[in-house]
């Protein structure tokens, strides 16, 4: 976590540093993401479904060659996963979903490899992110049918942030994403993969992981 905190910093004064000589531009961007968890411990490793999220925020991208650019995006993002089961004995169904708001901060080596004509240009982007946990909130439902009648039921938990029990999870994620994507003119769209490396268990014994990952669809439009 050190060695991660470490080189985000770094990377972030090296933003800073050329600031001055470099062409600065900023973006608005928003875009819907697909997110799930690895939950694991000593003897086991589950992954659970994938939620439906979104993303929006600000980006600022620095000029530092003519194909080269650091950009660096502030991202309120909903991350999670969800779970679904049938228990064909008791004839009910169940979901429950794990939702997590963090403001996300990516900041990416980004290269325009190609570029048709005077205004379409392919890009390609890769670097760490630090994410911040705002809140979040578990959603556990049920749906059981007996003959003609149904009948469900809904229960809802605040998660607490935490580095120990009664804690459900850490605020502070990490990793890496990996995107590709089309600019033209101001308009921006991206296809971006990223995988949390931080384990954002509260309780970390025997060996207990959890971790984030996801898939993200972004539009942008710069100025």
């Amino acid at each position: 976590m050190k060695k991660a905190t470490l080189l985000f910093a770094l990377v972030a004064m090296m933003a800073m540093g050329t600031t001055a000589s470099a062409q600065l531009s900023f973006s608005v961007k928003a875009g819907l993401n697909t997110t799930t968890m690895t939950w694991q411990d000593a003897t086991t490793k589950y992954e659970p479904g994938w939620l439906l999220g979104f993303n929006a925020g600000v980006g600022m991208e620095i000029g530092l060659t003519d194909i080269l650019a650091l950009e660096v995006d502030a991202l309120f993002s909903r991350k999670g996963c969800k779970r679904e089961n049938i228990l064909p004995t008791l004839n009910t169904k169940t979901q429950d979903i794990y939702s997590q708001f963090y403001v996300d901060i990516p900041v990416n080596l980004k290269a325009y490899f190609l570029t048709l004509g005077s205004d379409l240009k392919l890009f390609a982007q890769v670097g760490p992110y630090v994410g911040f946990g705002l809140f979040g909130k578990r959603k556990y439902m049920t749906e059981t049918t007996v003959g003609d009648n149904t009948s469900s039921g809904k229960s809802t938990k605040d998660f607490i942030w935490g580095n120990e029990a009664p804690a459900d999870y850490r605020r502070l994620d990490w990793g890496a994403d990996f995107g590709l994507g089309l600019e033209y003119d101001q308009l921006s769209v991206g296809l971006i993969w990223w995988q949390g490396f931080a384990n954002v268990a509260a309780v970390q014994s025997a060996n207990t992981k959890n971790t984030h990952r996801g898939l993200s669809v972004e539009l942008g439009w710069k100025f």
